[in-house]
């Protein structure tokens, strides 16, 4: 299948609207401009034979990496130009923007995961965490007890190891050194996957041989709740929405995918799957949960408000991982300048918009780049009425300035 690229196509549309708020009432008119790429690139890849290329925007396939051999493990480097995959014998380097293998590193095929620095990959294998060079390909190693799965924490340098019973914190800002570890199941094989609220302050865990899940306040690395889920078959994936707030947990055996409340850790919803699902992933923009299919090569997009099954998408045999590319491609520079600032974010309601360059034409899209509202400002700084938003995500752009904000 040939590789389709990201479209760059700009529309121009004139739209008339009024927006209400309890300051003013704002008669419209704007140019709006749609880009394919938004502020986070739509790109995901799905390990297995081959490792599938997905719109994560339309959810189409769109490439495939021409390898026979099934790649175990699938990471993007931080500043997302690089996909590292690893097969039983060997580790690849693949350029995000071709696809093309470029490279690869013989003798090390570990389960891979990427933290904040764009020089280094990590990964674990048997008793060893490896940091992999991704300028010279030289590989450091230390040791680490029966390793399983690995998470980087958002805004901490650390790499959080499952092994066993316990979690092994390892400080990257220190080279790689094990700083703590954090009791978190009960028996053996409970190494399972956990993940991370968006703040990093919130980690779920599942432990599929003990059949609990534990939630971990992340910054003082301590169990505040073990969560018996002995009700449910066998636990086969976990996540957690952008905000902390629900956890969702798939059980293998009776395809289903249960909703918990964090704040009381109770199941508060669940829904059943025509197959298995397996790992679960959140969309880093649109915060739609990917449930694995892994024994019939399928993607299930979730909602995780209400749960229902959205869309799905067939992929190649053996699927496992998905790995979202999600560094600002594009309007990088535009949104660090901060010349435009949107607040409260996350919002309700309303948001304040402040235009520090003067008046400009602003912009309103959801994160499938569709509009929502469009206007010439006559001000500074006006307000913004969200009240017939859904939840989610949003664009908001005025001139060559963008920022993502929050809609609860």
């Amino acid at each position: 299948m040939g590789h389709l690229s990201y479209c760059h196509q700009i529309e121009t549309v004139r739209h008339l609207i009024k927006i209400k708020s309890a300051m003013k009432t704002f008669t419209l008119s704007s140019l709006v401009i749609l880009c394919c790429l938004g502020a986070f690139a739509q790109k995901a890849f799905i390990n297995g034979v081959p490792v599938s290329v997905v719109d994560a925007g339309t959810i189409e396939l769109t490439d495939s990496l021409d390898r026979n051999l099934y790649m175990t493990s699938i990471a993007v480097t931080s500043d997302a130009k690089k996909l590292y995959t690893s097969s039983f014998f060997k580790t690849y380097i693949v350029d995000i923007a071709t696809h093309a293998i470029e490279d690869s590193i013989e003798g090390i095929s570990p389960h891979l995961r990427a933290g904040t620095n764009a020089n280094e990959m990590n990964g674990i294998r048997n008793a060893s965490f490896y940091t992999i060079n991704t300028t010279d390909k030289s590989v450091d190693s230390i040791a680490l007890p029966n390793t399983d799965r690995m998470e980087f924490r958002p805004d901490a340098n650390e790499m959080w190891v499952t092994s066993d019973s316990v979690i092994h914190i390892v400080d990257l800002e220190s080279g790689a050194s094990l700083s703590s570890t954090i009791v978190s199941g009960s028996n053996q094989y409970d190494g399972s996957d956990l993940r991370f609220s968006e703040d990093g302050t919130l980690a779920i865990k599942m432990n599929w041989n003990s059949k609990t899940v534990a939630k971990i306040d992340a910054v003082n690395k301590s169990v505040t709740t073990m969560m018996d889920f002995g009700f449910a078959a066998s636990l086969s994936g976990v996540e957690v929405t952008e905000d902390g707030s629900s956890a969702f947990i798939s059980c293998a055996t009776n395809n289903r995918v249960y909703k918990i409340n964090v704040s009381s850790m109770t199941v508060t919803d669940s829904i059943t799957l025509d197959r298995p699902g397996f790992g679960m992933y959140r969309h880093p923009s649109n915060g739609k949960i990917w449930v694995v299919g892994h024994f019939d090569d399928i993607i299930y997009i979730m909602n995780p408000d209400d749960m229902s099954i959205e869309d799905s998408l067939e992929v190649g045999a053996s699927p496992h991982i998905v790995r979202f590319v999600k560094s600002p491609l594009g309007v990088k520079e535009s949104i660090e300048t901060q010349s435009l600032l949107v607040f409260p974010n996350p919002a309700q309601d309303h948001v304040t918009v402040q235009l520090l360059q003067g008046t400009e034409d602003s912009t309103l899209t959801d994160m499938q780049g569709r509009m929502v509202n469009s206007g010439s400002e006559t001000t500074a700084e006006f307000q913004l009425d969200l009240s017939d938003l859904d939840a989610g995500m949003y664009l908001i752009s005025s001139g060559d300035q963008v920022q993502r904000i929050v809609v609860r």
